[in-house]
């Protein structure tokens, strides 16, 4: 896993300021004494987790996997003192609610996928003040239940803080609120969710340990696949909506390559070959309907180089990319191993492989965001992400996402008024937006070559960050966007870059 520095310019206070100030405060004891019942009930009714004590006579690093939207609080329920989490910009990017979190918590700000060594800064800062640090080294919620890539600068940091490092894994919170869903399922057994202090190492055993045994330790320690836990216990979850909005995590299909996925109730599908999935309550799937017609069109453009896979020819039929998952985790791997042999140096430069309509932020870095234009035309190149002023394409108005490729290309190409070519590069935001544009519109399509991104990201369910030098701009779009493929493209274009195709690390 590999991650750049960030040069993005950020409104938090001036360092030397700040150096001289107490990062803990009084208040944040009145606040946690306070506030801990309230979440204490909250977390109760909404995730009826079960959780293991910390003694409170002592500070702690506590890591946890990241299952749920709440799990920064659980943390609290086990230990008495104030807890000071490593929060992502995201959050610290809201205007007067960020600054009201700051007063009330004093959560440390970090940039996700870049290296941010304030953040570093002010978490030795806070271990020296005697607090306790809690963050999720994945620096990702997981999308399919199983724990996802973790940093490995975490080891260093961990030793460096010197403090006893907790190892807190939460369990059962993917069957119960999947990233990719907006609701919460029922559980059949209690407790729902289960939250365990499964290792403390101690400052003297950390010191004597090398980086990659504490990485060892820490991805031994955190991982959990909420796949094997409810076979083991017999937990099952169910829901009327158990499937919707899947199709922001799924976009490849064992059958059709590159696709697109529409979801209804506990069912979803693909919207080029038919197949229909049924989510079950033990979080296996079932195939269904195999097929519409007996027939079905591939979507994966020319070129694609799927090891074994004779993908330039449409008559076998039978030809899988992957074998059929029987459950997302499964299918989340296999499409990202998918993506990992996708060959995109093969693929036509002027042929979109997504569209998707999404709205457009400029973020000012713990700050705010500010909107740049409603639903912007989104496209997906091979080597490159456009941004231009919504409007209809060649098939009438985009709803969700569509995909284009040999079975159904639009025929779009890049906006005569900015033609992409190496020289121009990426079309700033100045030129973009400039005083002659009405409120909220694009001037000109905003071109990010892949080369001139330094990162991107999901956050939340599925909205999509772009890194580049010295800008950060945020796409929200709508209930079935899906920002996942955006990412694992864009890491996959930059693992190709380096010589490094089959890297594993895909931004997820």
């Amino acid at each position: 896993m590999k991650h750049a520095f960030s040069l993005q310019k950020d409104h938090r206070p001036d360092d030397q300021k700040k150096a001289k100030e107490s990062w803990i405060k009084h208040r944040h004891e009145v606040v946690y004494f306070f506030g801990r019942p309230v979440i204490r009930l909250l977390c109760w009714l909404l995730y009826r987790i079960k959780v293991d004590r910390l003694p409170s006579d002592r500070s702690y690093l506590i890591l946890f996997n990241h299952q749920t939207p709440f799990d920064q609080f659980f943390p609290v329920l086990s230990y008495k003192k104030p807890i000071y989490f490593i929060t992502s910009e995201d959050i610290m990017s809201n205007g007067w609610i960020s600054r009201l979190l700051t007063f009330l918590v004093a959560p440390i700000p970090i940039k996700k996928q870049v290296t941010d060594l304030r953040a570093v800064l002010n978490a030795m800062k806070v271990a020296k003040e005697g607090g306790t640090i809690a963050l999720a080294p994945e620096g990702n919620r997981t999308y399919a239940g199983r724990t996802v890539a973790i940093n490995p600068a975490i080891a260093k940091l961990a030793k460096k803080l010197g403090l006893p490092i907790v190892l807190y894994r939460l369990e059962g919170g993917y069957g119960l609120h999947p990233r990719w869903s907006d609701v919460r399922r029922k559980a059949l057994l209690r407790p729902h969710m289960e939250a365990r202090v499964v290792r403390v190492i101690e400052p003297k055993e950390a010191k004597a340990m090398s980086d990659a045994d504490m990485l060892e330790a820490i991805q031994d320690g955190l991982f959990q696949d909420d796949q094997v836990y409810v076979q083991n216990n017999g937990q099952r979850y169910d829901h009327p909506k158990a499937a919707e909005y899947v199709e922001r995590l799924l976009y490849v299909c064992p059958r059709c390559g590159l696709s697109a996925f529409r979801s209804r109730g506990k069912a979803f599908r693909c919207l080029h070959c038919g197949s229909i999935w049924r989510m079950e309550p033990d979080l296996s799937i079932s195939l269904t309907r195999a097929e519409r017609n007996g027939s079905r069109r591939r979507m994966a453009a020319p070129g694609l180089a799927v090891p074994g896979q004779n993908t330039g020819s449409s008559e076998r039929e039978d030809t899988l990319y992957f074998p059929l998952p029987d459950n997302i985790a499964d299918w989340f791997e296999a499409q990202q191993n998918f993506i990992r042999h996708l060959d995109l140096e093969s693929l036509a430069k002027d042929q979109p492989l997504y569209e998707d309509k999404a709205d457009l932020f400029e973020v000012i870095l713990y700050d705010k965001k500010v909107p740049l234009c409603s639903q912007a035309n989104i496209r997906l190149y091979p080597d490159r992400i456009e941004i231009c002023q919504g409007m209809e394409n060649a098939a009438g108005k985009l709803e969700g996402s569509s995909v284009s490729g040999s079975g159904s290309a639009h025929g779009i190409q890049p906006t005569d008024a900015t033609p992409y070519t190496a020289a121009t590069g990426v079309q700033s935001t100045d030129a973009a937006l400039s005083a002659d544009a009405p409120k909220n519109q694009l001037s000109a399509p905003i071109i990010l070559p892949f080369t001139e991104l330094t990162a991107a990201s999901v956050l939340g369910r599925n909205k999509l960050n772009l890194y580049t030098k010295d800008k950060i701009y945020q796409l929200k779009g709508s209930k079935r966007f899906n920002a996942v493929k955006y990412v694992n493209l864009f890491f996959h274009a930059k693992n190709q870059k380096t010589g490094e195709d089959h890297e594993q690390f895909l931004g997820l």
